[in-house]
């Protein structure tokens, strides 16, 4: 799935459509590329932003309510370039998703309900998702990120 520099990607789907059900998800973005997981419990689909390849895992979660919520994930880097207080900081002021941690591996992670979704609001939120991702990993990898004035380089260890 290709989206783009600042355009969302409106794949196949030429007006929104209302999502609604983790069948018609999975549906939806199967056509536009994703990969599930043996058990058809997650879904891998490979988003291009601004020409890089960020991968997004997306699955389902029940809540206690009952209710259904889309999380959607990206890997960050390994849990060992953390900076703790600096990502419980970077928590409060990232715009979306918030820093998990996952095993050995740092991530990004968005809920979102699944009653009411649309198309067009799913992939915006893929998008800025996987540009966030990208700006973290930066942040994560540029050595002396702080001095570079990189956003949330208090977040990691400096890197190198």
């Amino acid at each position: 799935m290709d989206l783009g520099g600042t355009e969302p990607y409106h794949g196949a789907v030429v007006a929104s459509s209302e999502l609604g059900t983790w069948a018609a998800v999975t549906t939806y973005l199967q056509a536009a590329g994703a990969k599930p997981s043996p058990a058809g419990t997650v879904l891998s689909l490979e988003v291009m932003t601004d020409g890089r390849p960020v991968s997004i895992f997306v699955s389902m979660v029940r809540f206690h309510s009952g209710s259904d919520w889309l999380a959607l994930s990206v890997s960050v880097c390994a849990v060992d370039e953390l900076v703790l207080r600096g990502a419980l900081v970077a928590n409060a002021s990232l715009p979306i998703g918030a820093l998990v941690i996952s095993g050995a591996n740092v991530g990004l992670r968005q809920t979102l309900p699944l009653a009411g979704l649309h198309t067009e609001q799913l992939e915006a939120v893929l998008a800025s998702l996987a540009r966030m991702a990208l700006s973290l990993r930066a942040a994560a990898e540029t050595p002396d990120a702080t001095a570079a004035g990189v956003p949330f380089a208090y977040s990691f260890r400096p890197a190198g």
